[in-house]
């Protein structure tokens, strides 16, 4: 291209006018282009410019074009030079084909939903950002264009310079399909709706920036490939949570859970969970697979897994323990049941909640009185784990915690009994306690 001594857009255009039989007009056209001059009030359509006579350098990059075309000195990497060219019938928007390829790159379209009566109608560039243009007739009934010249102006009292378009081709939508430039983009993800609160799946043709095309459907996480449901959780997270994927990846379980957007009872219960399941993974090798839920960057996973299986704002909240338990792929609700049980026995008629969280072991809490009878600490995986026991007297205050009972009962109960005879006569306090069986109520 270098040979036609012309701009390489120009140039472009000159060859592809060439191929498509439209030289003359092309060169027409470029020449005025190449020449610069625009007078005051002139139509912003390229095509009106024709009308008139070239002026006279104009005239004489054409003839150079046009002899630089005849000689073959021109590359034809672009089909065959002067193909069509003064004979014959032009392809269909030959001219309109021959500028795109030489200002791919600068293609604006109509925005849509703007007042067509409005003094002004604004234009979207392929390569982002926008100019205002006034809404002249002649533009009406297009929706795309070939910017052919455009230029920066900031005036005295402006903060940043604006986009002023000089000349405009206008082109039917279809000719962006048949491009080749790589600009053409067909996509179909998951996208964050944020009227709806919740992710949709979008299906959207684009010319660089430009939305040529776009439809939305329901985000249905069973059947999508890794990537879009991967997709889907990074945009809940920043969504919902209001983190940066790599953030949530890379936390410690407090902090995350402190971040979820959830109650506080739910909060606590989902402590619960992640305790018992750190546990568990320690219990036995088939479990081995479970992150161990105290260590930093553990819980992250496991969070964006969640909200790629429940895309909405209520995600978090309204997920159960065994859609947590899911992306884990190991064990059942009703298993981990049977390995952290979440409550134990005390005597025929009263149960007490076993408490887990992520920094201590799980203990029981309850009054001293209701382990009467009990020779050893309750346990939780299946007998492995004794637990701390928070004793308390009859006024739910603290009297002793213990993970030996068998011992407390030999050493320390004997002289603690003397004390809450004294101080709680009303009750009943057992000389051996391991033979009375426990308390019903």
């Amino acid at each position: 291209m270098a040979e036609l001594s012309a701009h390489p857009r120009l140039a472009r255009a000159l060859l592809e006018g060439a191929r498509l039989g439209c030289l003359e007009q092309t060169a027409d056209l470029c020449a005025l282009l190449a020449e610069g001059t625009r007078e005051t009030g002139a139509s912003l359509l390229a095509t009106d410019a024709l009308r008139g006579p070239l002026p006279e350098g104009a005239r004489k990059a054409k003839s150079q074009w046009l002899a630089g075309l005849s000689s073959g000195a021109a590359p034809r990497a672009h089909g065959t030079v002067m193909a069509g060219a003064g004979s014959g019938r032009p392809a269909p928007h030959a001219l309109e084909r021959a500028m795109l390829a030489g200002f791919a790159d600068r293609v604006a379209m109509r925005k849509p939903g703007q007042d067509p009566h409005g003094e002004k109608i604004e234009f979207l560039f392929a390569s982002g950002g926008s100019a205002l243009v006034p809404n002249h007739a002649v533009l009406s009934g297009h929706d795309y264009f070939v910017v052919l010249d455009a230029r920066e102006r900031q005036g005295a009292h402006q903060a940043r310079a604006t986009t002023q378009i000089e000349s405009l081709l206008p082109i039917p939508g279809d000719l962006l399909l048949d491009n080749e430039t790589g600009l053409l983009v067909d996509s179909d993800g998951p996208v964050w709706n944020e009227a709806r609160k919740k992710i949709r799946m979008v299906s959207r043709l684009a010319y660089g920036e430009l939305t040529l095309s776009e439809s939305d459907r329901d985000f249905e996480p069973e059947g999508q490939d890794s990537g879009h449901a991967a997709a889907a959780g990074a945009l809940l997270a920043r969504a919902v949570i209001g983190w940066d994927p790599a953030r949530v990846r890379a936390a410690s379980s407090h902090d995350l859970l402190v971040a979820l957007p959830v109650g506080a009872e739910r909060r606590e219960e989902l402590e619960t969970l992640l305790a018992r399941l750190s546990l568990v993974r320690e219990a036995d090798a088939k479990f081995a697979t479970i992150p161990d839920f105290r260590l930093a960057g553990s819980l992250g996973p496991l969070v964006l897994a969640v909200l790629s299986r429940h895309p909405s704002a209520r995600a978090l909240e309204s997920a159960s323990d065994s859609d947590w338990l899911e992306p884990l792929g190991v064990i059942p609700l009703h298993e981990l049941d049977l390995w952290t049980p979440t409550q134990i026995q005390l005597g025929p008629a009263r149960k007490s909640r076993i408490k887990y969280n992520l920094i201590q072991p799980p203990w029981v809490e309850s009054r001293l009185q209701d382990f009467f009878g009990v020779k050893k600490n309750p346990s939780v995986l299946k007998g492995r784990l004794p637990l701390i026991l928070h004793l308390l007297a009859p006024n739910q205050r603290a009297l002793q915690v213990t993970q030996d009972l068998e011992g407390f009962w030999k050493r320390v109960y004997p002289e603690l009994r003397n004390q809450l005879s004294r101080r709680y006569p009303r009750h009943a306090w057992p000389e051996d306690p391991e033979k009375i069986p426990p308390r019903e109520g």
